[in-house]
């Protein structure tokens, strides 16, 4: 690393300082600090704000402002960033001029524009040429190019991307999709459905993560059974050999999950959706015919409680949020292999059903992430001692205070704990006396606590 070594102590100064130490061996010495003590040492020196940002730099995002695109600018001189982000209500012409050499350097893009013509866009994103992970939001593309001329004009363009979370509302949209699609190992789209046909056209051979964002803006409900193209979307998914992660994303139309059964060889799949009138059982039909799945996160809006038709013992990491209905006893008949759980709990009924789930996976649960009244773990908090393998526990609360933290004695002394952590949801971080209770408790030294977030307490 080349950055200035020149002594800051007078000339023929006799004291020794950490400056006299070579750039190689402050390195080692700072990549010993923390990121906001990193920060803080930045102001020392111009020599120590240079070393610091190297370390920083994969750290830090830069947020360009559209006025650094006008000139007589000149910003951030010799510094580059990997990791950029730009929110703006409109894209400018001409922006891409002033990024180099700025832009060579970027590896992350975050993109978010109210508005942009189709031209100016191809011409901003052609000046990233190194940038390897890439999301795009456009909420109105505004024609300057005709379609064809548009394609031609994508034709090489971001060669590095492998990771892309894009938002195709529009046919030109779905055109630069379909140039950096055989690059690419993560996709994360929002689609209408009106251009699923011609995402279908995408090559998307060498992927791995997908993720579909149906937006389902303009479609009749009454008719979208006899209109939306399932087939032809099993079709196109059953040619991804080596996705491995799966997720979809669906207002209404549960039909649709379906789809995730062309999947087979999916080992993390996410549903999301709100289907508040109808038994959710018919939702997850897709999951009994995937062998490999290990990982299933559920966010669904309903009246109704979690139900399938059979165990899915293949299932080791189980989270749900939502509105959706949780009954423990028959969470734990369904999922009797879990791992990893994390779930929200609105009450309750008896501590025989905390018991009888916690027992279906006391030699198998390892982490456990559960927002529940706080009262009830008060009243059950010796229960959790069910758990032998149990390494990591968080509470999340909706209460507004905590006096008395004895309930959690019983927690802290089992012997596989090596976490626990006390979160409030929903509102400000709890009042300063939360942390102070907590230091009170005496944990031992294999248990550290957390109060949200922070670590608080000397363990021993």
């Amino acid at each position: 690393m080349e950055v200035d070594q020149a002594k800051e102590t007078p000339s023929g100064a006799m004291v020794w300082s950490l400056d006299h130490l070579p750039n190689e061996i402050l390195l080692k010495i700072f990549r010993n600090f923390s990121f906001w003590e990193l920060i803080f040492y930045t102001t020392i020196s111009p020599r120590w704000n240079e070393l610091c940002f190297y370390l920083l730099r994969d750290r830090v995002t830069f947020q360009l402002q559209r006025e650094m695109l006008i000139p007589p600018q000149f910003w951030t001189p010799d510094r580059c960033y990997r990791d950029v982000s730009y929110v703006t209500d409109f894209l400018p012409d001409g922006s891409s001029f002033y990024l180099q050499p700025f832009a060579e350097h970027v590896q992350k893009l975050d993109l978010t524009f109210y508005r942009a013509d189709d031209g100016s866009l191809l011409e901003f994103l052609r000046s990233f040429g190194k940038v390897v992970t890439l999301a795009l939001i456009v909420d109105r593309l505004q024609p300057r190019k005709p379609r064809p001329r548009f394609l031609e004009a994508c034709a090489g363009i971001l060669p590095e991307v492998r990771h892309l979370t894009i938002r195709c509302c529009y046919l030109k949209l779905l055109g630069l999709l379909a140039e950096v699609a055989p690059r690419l190992v993560t996709l994360d789209v929002e689609l209408v459905v009106r251009v699923l046909p011609q995402f279908f056209e995408c090559q998307l051979g060498a992927l791995e993560s997908l993720t579909l964002r149906l937006n389902m803006s303009g479609v009749d409900g009454r008719t979208i059974e006899d209109t939306f193209p399932k087939a032809a979307l099993v079709q196109f998914l059953s040619q991804m050999r080596h996705v491995r992660k799966f997720g979809i994303f669906v207002d209404f139309f549960y039909p649709v999950f379906d789809v995730a059964s062309a999947l087979p060889s999916v080992e993390e799949l996410t549903v999301s959706g709100k289907f508040s009138v109808m038994p959710v059982n018919k939702i997850f039909n897709c999951v009994h015919q995937m062998p490999l799945l290990r990982s299933l996160s559920i966010n669904v809006e309903s009246f109704h409680c979690l139900e399938l038709d059979e165990p899915v013992p293949q299932v080791a990491a189980l989270k749900v949020t939502g509105s959706i209905r949780i009954h423990l006893p028959t969470l734990a008949r369904t999922f009797p292999n879990l791992r990893v759980l994390s779930v929200k709990l609105q009450d309750i009924s008896t501590d025989a059903e905390l018991s009888f789930a916690l027992s279906r996976w006391e030699n198998t649960l390892e982490e456990l992430s559960i927002e529940i009244p706080l009262e009830c773990v008060q009243k059950t908090a010796a229960i959790f001692n069910i758990l032998r393998k149990i390494r990591k526990i968080t509470f999340d609360f909706k209460d507004y205070y905590m006096d008395d933290i004895a309930f959690l004695s019983s927690i802290v002394s089992m012997e596989t704990l090596q976490e626990l952590h006390i979160r409030r949801v929903g509102g400000e971080a709890w009042r300063e006396t939360v942390p102070e209770l907590c230091e009170r408790l005496r944990c031992p030294p294999s248990c550290a606590l957390f109060v949200d977030g922070y670590r608080v307490g000397l363990n021993g």
